[in-house]
C-alpha cells in the first residue's frame, strides 16, 4: 500500500509543480479564467501551442534535468496522442521516471 500512497503522492506532487509552471507561461489572468486539473489537456484547455510548449517543456527539463528524458516521450507520440496529451499524462510520466 505504502508504494502506492508514495506514487501518487510523488504525482500529486509533479503535477503541482507542473501547474505553477503552466501558470507562468500562459498567464496568472489567463489561469484565473481556466480550472487546471490532471485532465487538463494541453492544447484544447489550456491553448497551448507548439511555441508556447517549446518553452513548457524547457522549464520541465530545467526542473527535472536528465532524469526526464521529456523529448524522447514526446517524440514517440503521433499527432492525435498529442492532442489528447493531459497535465496528469505528463505528470504520471516524470513521477515515474524521478527516484
Amino acid at each position: 500500500m505504502d508504494n502506492i500512497e508514495d506514487k501518487s503522492t510523488k504525482q500529486d506532487a509533479v503535477f503541482n509543480k507542473l501547474k505553477l509552471m503552466v501558470t507562468e507561461i500562459i498567464g496568472e489572468d489567463v489561469a484565473r479564467l481556466i480550472d487546471i486539473t490532471e485532465n487538463s489537456k494541453f492544447v484544447s484547455d489550456l491553448g497551448m501551442d507548439s511555441i508556447v510548449m517549446v518553452s513548457f517543456a524547457e522549464k520541465v527539463n530545467k526542473v527535472y534535468g536528465e532524469e526526464v528524458d521529456l523529448m524522447t516521450w514526446i517524440s514517440k507520440k503521433n499527432v492525435r496522442q498529442l492532442l489528447k496529451l493531459s497535465m496528469g499524462d505528463l505528470a504520471e510520466f516524470i513521477a515515474g521516471s524521478i527516484d
